[in-house]
C-alpha cells in the first residue's frame, strides 16, 4: 500500500483548517461540565451515589435553629443545604484548555473527604462532585471530532 506525501498533506491542511475553532469548543464544554456537575447534586453523586449525612448532621438540619433550611426542598440533600457550593461551580476557557471549579474553601473538603471543624474531630466523607463521567467524554470526544476533523 503506498500512500502519497501530497495526499496525507492535504489531508493535514483540511484538519488544520478547524483549528480556530478549539477555544470556542472549550466554552462548549464548560458548558456541558456545568450541566454535568449539576447532575451529580441532583442525584447525589454518580455513578457512585454519595455517602448518607450522618445522623448528628440530619439532626442538625432539623432542630430549631435551621428553621429556614428545614422548610427549604434541599433541606437534607446532601451537598445542597445552601446550594452556595452547587452555585458556584465555573468554568474558564483558554486557548488550550478550560478549566472547571470553584473558588469557595470548603469546597476542597467535600470533594476529596477529611477531617474537618474545631480540632479537625470530624471525618467527612468524600462526595466527588466535580469529575467527568463516561457519557462526558464521550460527548466532549464527539464534539471534538465533528467541529475538527469532520468539517
Amino acid at each position: 500500500m503506498k500512500i502519497s506525501i501530497i495526499e496525507k498533506l492535504q489531508n493535514i491542511n483540511s484538519v488544520s483548517k478547524n483549528f480556530y475553532k478549539i477555544p470556542r469548543l472549550y466554552v462548549g464544554v464548560g458548558e456541558y461540565m456545568l450541566s454535568s456537575v449539576e447532575k451529580n447534586f441532583q442525584l447525589s453523586g454518580r455513578p457512585e451515589k454519595w455517602k448518607r449525612l450522618s445522623p448528628a448532621t440530619l439532626k442538625k438540619r432539623t432542630s430549631g435553629k435551621s428553621r429556614r433550611i428545614r422548610r427549604s426542598i434541599n433541606g437534607n440533600k446532601i451537598l445542597i443545604q445552601s446550594a452556595r457550593l452547587k452555585n458556584s461551580i465555573s468554568y474558564t476557557p483558554t486557548r488550550t484548555k478550560v478549566f472547571i471549579g470553584t473558588n469557595i474553601l470548603y469546597a476542597a473538603i467535600h470533594q476529596f473527604g477529611g477531617y474537618a471543624g474545631r480540632g479537625r474531630k470530624v471525618y467527612i466523607p468524600a462526595r466527588p462532585y466535580l469529575l467527568i463521567q463516561n457519557e462526558d467524554r464521550q460527548w466532549i470526544f464527539n464534539l471534538f471530532q465533528r467541529e475538527i476533523f469532520e468539517k
